[in-house]
């Protein structure tokens, strides 16, 4: 048996009715109803399985062929009015869209990385800058519009895990492995003076490596990008001599 349901949009709660509640609620006749395709804004109308919802807007768009078209919205989403898809009784996730999706919050929430989402964290693990990251990898050539949206990316679980994983990779190719940094942890530890430099520096490429999993992996992102090779072959190489040691 069909239930009222709702949506608050804004602070106002707007409902979607049976035809049974709609009566009770309105002390109207019901079957005086319009079909969803034939009302305008404000009215009341049945959708396609007899459901009772307000029209919350109406308006036109022009299609690619330039065409003027006319499209209502309810809370079951955004509907052609001459179109063939059918509105049945169900609360949209959003209700500016003709799919009914909320865009914004799939691009946030989704799983799986799309090929360009892959070729950007690529770019980032690589060190290159998030906003150039993009520009190479999505069709766009607005460089706010890519800060933007580069952020945003960049803050999605996706697009960590991928880059965290390349980064392994590349760090394990230039032979800073986990068993490496341990061992150079090792190192330091047993000095008398600890090598503050060093030791920083070993610290971030371990959160980055994936051995701190504190949260911290967020911040080595762009941390990765002040490490040139020779920074990296100095750490490697840093014999670790405690201050005022002689190297001979």
């Amino acid at each position: 048996m069909e239930k009222d349901k709702f949506k608050i949009i804004k602070g106002r709660t707007h409902w979607l009715l049976t035809v049974r509640s709609y009566k009770k609620r309105h002390n109207i006749d019901a079957y005086s109803l319009k079909h969803w395709r034939l009302g305008n804004k404000g009215d009341w109308v049945l959708s396609d399985d007899e459901m009772v919802v307000q029209i919350l807007g109406k308006g036109t768009i022009e299609s690619k062929s330039g065409k003027s078209q006319e499209y209502i919205r309810t809370v079951c989403g955004s509907y052609m009015t001459a179109g063939k898809k059918k509105m049945y009784g169900q609360i949209a996730e959003s209700i500016y869209t003709f799919s009914g999706i909320d865009g914004h919050k799939n691009f946030l929430e989704r799983k799986e990385l799309n090929p360009r989402e892959i070729m950007f964290a690529r770019y980032i693990a690589l060190g290159e800058d998030s906003v150039d990251s993009y520009l190479k990898s999505f069709k766009t050539d607005d460089r706010k519009y890519a800060s933007n949206r580069s952020g945003q990316l960049l803050r999605t679980e996706r697009v960590q895990k991928m880059v965290k994983e390349e980064l392994k990779q590349i760090l394990e190719e230039e032979g800073v492995s986990a068993n490496w940094i341990v061992e150079k942890f090792k190192q330091v530890a047993d000095l008398a003076d600890r090598d503050t430099d060093v030791l920083r520096s070993l610290e971030s490429l371990a959160k980055m490596s994936g051995m701190f999993d504190t949260g911290a992996e967020k911040q080595q992102l762009t941390v990765w990008g002040g490490f040139s090779p020779e920074q990296l072959d100095s750490v490697k190489d840093e014999q670790l001599v405690a201050h005022g040691e002689s190297e001979n």
